[in-house]
């Protein structure tokens, strides 16, 4: 990028190179309109402001040189949607095109310290590939020194288990569609060898016509083939299936893993607790719960 200090000047005044920068008007100090600040870890931040919002984001598209590439600079935060272990999701809007995403921001920090930088890799890997009616999609992800972004489609008609706290329980016909929606999701995912592993009503989102989105695919896990087996522990308890606890209760030499059925279980307790108003397996804790799930053949 070629710059002059003052518009008047006649001559360049020097050369800055955008290889590798990070854009962004979000920044201590940038306190004029149309203003911007250009980034680099081996360099001193570089300041810009233009006449207008429009010419900023045409200085930020030539300055990038890659249409494909997004930062935070090329969207307005409307407001907070919710907060989770290593961060948090806002309602934001794209500034060129005006379309409005969800977007997870996580604490690199956090997500460090809680050992999920795999996790959270695999998360962001299964969201780019995913393409399903019934599963978030993701559009955009990027990274500043401290944080991750992933901008991925605005579900605007909440989550499945506000609807459930509301009503308290469905009919059959509506758990059907649902049921249905939700078991296409999950073999479409197991056909890309994903296993989700924390299927629960928090993690199902229905749009203003009230179809199905599984989303939050931060526990799960991918396999190779049809054999290939999963071992660690995860999930919440009222969901999670019998074969999931036994092995982790066995010593490890002994513990031969689980396969994709654990979603399928999952969906079944789903399906209960819509038309019944309440999971098939209860407890005061969680290790109650894990006993009812391995030793009842029904629930009480």
């Amino acid at each position: 990028l070629r710059y002059k200090k003052d518009p008047t000047d006649a001559a360049w005044g020097g050369t800055y190179l955008c290889d590798g920068v990070i854009l962004t008007d979000e920044l201590e100090g940038i306190a004029r309109p149309h203003s911007f600040c250009a980034l680099h870890k081996d360099r001193e931040p570089f300041f810009l402001q233009a006449e207008s919002q429009e010419e900023m984001m045409d200085w930020v598209r030539a300055i990038r040189n890659d249409p494909s590439k997004v930062s935070l600079i090329d969207f307005d935060v409307h407001e907070n949607l919710g907060e989770g272990a290593y961060g948090e999701v806002q309602l934001v809007c794209h500034r060129t095109t005006q379309l409005r995403y969800a977007m997870k921001i996580l604490s690199k920090e956090q997500t460090r310290e809680a050992d999920a930088v795999q996790l959270t890799k695999l998360e962001r890997d299964v969201l780019k590939q995913a393409r399903h009616p019934f599963v978030v999609h993701m559009a955009y992800a990027f990274q500043t020194p401290e944080k991750l972004y992933m901008v991925m489609d605005l579900v605007e008609g909440g989550d499945m288990y506000g609807h459930m706290q509301k009503k308290g329980r469905f009919s059959e016909g509506v758990m059907r569609v649902w049921a249905a929606e939700i078991s296409l999701a999950v073999g479409y995912l197991h056909s890309i060898g994903v296993i989700f592993r924390d299927l629960k009503p928090e993690n199902i989102l229905l749009d203003m016509n009230g179809h199905c989105r599984i989303t939050d695919f931060g526990l799960a896990c991918k396999v190779e083939s049809a054999d290939q087996r999963a071992h660690s522990f995860c999930g919440t308890p009222y969901y999670v299936s019998p074969e999931l606890i036994t092995q982790c209760r066995q010593d490890k030499k002994e513990r031969d893993g689980y396969s994709k059925d654990v979603d399928w279980w999952a969906l079944g307790v789903l399906c209960f607790e819509l038309v019944v108003g309440g999971p098939p397996f209860d407890g005061r804790s969680g290790q109650e719960v894990y006993t009812k799930i391995v030793k009842l053949p029904i629930a009480e």
